[in-house]
């Protein structure tokens, strides 16, 4: 990926490869290749192998069962080469989600039409106070959170916007996708755009959200998913008529 031109900040696709083990999938992408700063993000999970579950390691998520596990964290600037004004702030985040036993004997997240739907609605539910708005990017309960199909995956993924901090301008970025029967995974990339008194704003929202969303894009051009060859079977399965 080319960053537009005058800025400047890191890619994904000039980052290095980390792989993480599930029971189900092996897991590959970019991680970002940070300078040490302090104050910023730059957390990557050391363990890779997660196939012998350790409770542990995991923290508590929501009230039914969930637990969740970071793999990656990251903040970062983005700035103008000619003027050295901060642009935006970024985040970044990969984290995994282990599903609860009756979803998991369910197989609600290895047949795609039940992960689409699960998803959408534990998003609605979580975000069903977000009001509608005239702005075309802006995600809600009537849009469905702009949720699309990722396609490229063996039973693909869900892409949506999510106005993750409330009050917030930018919308975040975020991906679903199955790890098999037992994990989900979540991803997360936000901006914040700086804002200077008596200087006009750099750039337009609708110019940062297509920056952001360029960004993204470079992240899912260099994530893979390999399913063992038993989630294969089961997958094939439920995708017979």
């Amino acid at each position: 990926m080319e960053l537009p031109e005058g800025f400047v900040g890191p890619v994904f696709s000039g980052g290095d490869f980390v792989t993480f083990r599930f029971d189900d999938a092996d897991l590959s992408f970019r991680v970002l290749a940070l300078p040490t700063e302090v104050g910023r993000a730059n957390r990557v999970s050391v363990k890779t192998d997660f196939t012998a579950f350790d409770r542990n390691e995991w923290r508590e998520r929501g009230e039914i069962g969930h637990l969740s596990k970071s793999l990656v964290a990251q903040s970062w600037q983005v700035y103008h080469e000619e003027t050295h004004l901060n642009t935006a702030d970024m985040f970044f985040s990969v984290e995994v989600v282990r599903n609860i036993e009756s979803e998991v004997k369910s197989l609600f997240s290895v047949d795609f039409n039940q992960f689409y739907s699960v998803t959408l609605s534990e998003i609605s539910e979580l975000y069903s106070e977000d009001v509608s708005s005239d702005i075309s990017y802006y995600p809600t309960l009537e849009n469905n959170f702009l949720f699309q199909k990722i396609d490229g995956y063996k039973i693909g993924g869900i892409r949506a916007e999510l106005m993750v901090i409330k009050g917030q301008k930018h919308p975040s970025t975020c991906a679903f996708f199955s790890l098999g029967r037992t994990y989900t995974l979540e991803i997360e990339l936000s901006l914040y755009p700086w804002k200077y008194e008596d200087i006009a704003q750099q750039y337009t929202d609708e110019f940062l959200l297509k920056f952001k969303e360029q960004l993204f894009d470079d992240f899912l051009e260099n994530l893979t998913i390999e399913y063992s060859a038993e989630a294969k079977a089961i997958i094939e399965q439920l995708e017979k008529p």
